[in-house]
């Protein structure tokens, strides 16, 4: 950013109504996340929005009691026909992830029913990459153009 000339000083955040922060003269989007010894940041001066997430896959959540509480219908079924842990865990830290930086993206967090959100459904229709950062974490970035 100081090589676009801005200065630490001329930063000025807010925050909206969802307390999601955001620079008062939106040149720039960004997004932040971390978990345990990883920070992800995202920043960009192209997009309409974008949201990040990291998450580690294993730390001691029990998948098997959450699913259904964050997957919709069709993600349930592709989760319920996969077989061994493995793969379940590897696909609902996907889904946490993909939905997670989405929600980031629109600005209102946690506050929309992410049930209400199909990964496949999003993935086809914003622009969502998903990495893995060594074998235990999982990243999901979401970008909304103009």
């Amino acid at each position: 950013m100081k090589k676009n000339g801005y200065e630490k000083r001329f930063l000025n955040f807010d925050y909206n109504d969802f307390k999601r922060p955001f620079l008062l003269d939106n040149k720039f989007k960004f997004s932040f996340s971390y978990s345990d010894k990883y920070i992800l940041v995202a920043i960009s001066n192209s997009v309409k929005e974008l949201g990040a997430d990291i998450e580690n896959t294993q730390n001691n959540i029990d998948i098997n009691l959450l699913y259904r509480e964050v997957m919709s219908i069709e993600e349930i079924k592709y989760f319920e026909s996969l077989i061994g842990n493995v793969n379940k865990q590897k696909f609902f830290y996907d889904v946490w992830t993909i939905k997670e930086s989405y929600v980031k993206a629109l600005g209102e967090g946690l506050f929309i029913d992410v049930k209400s959100l199909d990964i496949f459904d999003l993935q086809k229709k914003e622009c969502i990459k998903k990495y893995d950062l060594d074998t235990d974490y999982k990243i999901a970035i979401t970008i909304i153009h103009a």
